[in-house]
């Protein structure tokens, strides 16, 4: 990430804690049997992500490749997912108009 985008706050933000939606079936919480299953298919497609918590419908997950200053480390072999990915617009952004923003307070820990 190398600039801001107007409506975030800080690096990074956009990385801590975001929604997955690029692949069918959506990345949707189902049941908390799910999780297990759920983290198999990030590994099956190489993202580099964990799950945090989930909202009543979602899944919510935090990248494992972000530097405590809010830098991507692999922004050269960054997931496609992340590549196509444009500040203030679409799931990542927690800022983004278009979705509900991620509130933390509101995540529940699994």
């Amino acid at each position: 990430m190398s600039k801001l985008c107007q409506n975030c706050k800080d690096r990074g933000v956009c990385c801590k804690a975001f929604y997955l939606n690029d692949d069918q079936p959506p990345w949707a919480f189902k049941t908390i049997e799910d999780k297990a299953q759920t983290e198999e298919r990030l590994k099956n497609k190489n993202l580099p992500f964990r799950i945090i918590g989930r909202t009543k419908y979602h899944w919510v997950f935090g990248c494992n490749c972000l530097s405590a200053e809010g830098f991507c480390t692999i922004y050269k072999n960054r997931p496609a997912v992340c590549k196509k990915y444009r500040p203030g617009c679409g799931l990542l952004c927690c800022y983004s108009k278009r979705f509900s923003p991620i509130n933390m307070d509101n995540i529940e820990k699994v």
